[in-house]
């Protein structure tokens, strides 16, 4: 697994842990998307358009074919500026394999709050490239 962190102390925790072929200390929207991966998990910041960014940027590493899944806030397709339209349209284009409500799990936000929680799982299409 490749690991982009901009978090140093989590980078290093990573690191230690070895479970990353390769952890990267960097902001994930400043490094160049290759479509070369089969898979991409994700765990997006919580702030719904900035997690919609993460997504779509996400989602032009995976290969032809490839999945993305993601745990997100509930109700991210609701986002609002500019990546919520551009997230409505790659789910309206792209085949959504799954949209799981975890009812009874909640992501904790950095200030706190309980929040409803949800895995999405987003199909690259064949011939995305």
């Amino acid at each position: 697994m490749d690991c982009y962190e901009i978090d140093d102390y989590r980078a290093a925790d990573i690191t230690r842990a070895g479970i990353a072929r390769h952890v990267t200390t960097a902001d994930f929207l400043t490094v160049e998307p290759q479509p070369t991966y089969d898979v991409v998990a994700m765990y997006p910041p919580h702030r719904r358009d900035l997690a919609a960014k993460h997504i779509l940027h996400a989602h032009r590493f995976l290969r032809p074919g490839g999945v993305l899944g993601a745990l997100v806030s509930l109700g991210i397709q609701n986002t609002a500026g500019a990546a919520g339209p551009k997230l409505l349209q790659l789910l309206d284009h792209t085949h959504v394999l799954d949209d799981i409500d975890l009812q009874d799990g909640y992501l904790l936000s950095p200030t706190g709050l309980r929040m409803r929680a949800q895995l999405m799982y987003i199909h690259a299409d064949d011939t995305q490239a």
